[in-house]
């Protein structure tokens, strides 16, 4: 039996600086097979504390690149709320490509455990949304 796996040198296309910043960001744009969008983060740190759920939101965009970001302090609310986190969510993309990324302190911590709950996540993926 022969067996390969996909090269890890991704065609770049666009390139998108991603500064500091207290707020998520969002993606909605795609890249292409042959050039992929880019967000290259390095040296820049999303810290939410605890006022979002996800530092980082992918809707329907695709052939992307997520490089050297410090993802810190997603989740917001109570544990109880029970919906879904993630310090970066993935709905309804492919090909997207998470790269040098350090992720911490993304969840809600249940006070009878002092764990995380189920469905919090350092990445979270979700199916395509219905239109």
């Amino acid at each position: 039996m022969t067996g390969r796996t996909w090269s890890e040198d991704f065609p770049v296309g666009e390139t998108v600086r991603v500064a500091d910043r207290d707020a998520p960001l969002r993606i909605t744009e795609s890249g292409s097979p042959g050039a992929y969008r880019l967000y290259d983060g390095r040296g820049a740190t999303i810290e939410l504390r605890h006022q979002h759920d996800q530092c980082i939101i992918i809707i329907d965009a695709f052939y992307v690149i997520i490089r050297g970001l410090t993802l810190k302090r997603a989740g917001a609310g109570e544990p109880a709320q029970a919906r879904p986190i993630g310090a970066l969510e993935v709905s309804g993309g492919h090909d997207i490509v998470i790269e040098d990324c350090d992720i911490s302190d993304c969840d809600r911590r249940d006070p009878a455990t002092g764990f995380g709950r189920d469905y919090e996540a350092g990445i979270l993926f979700r199916p395509p949304r219905r239109r």
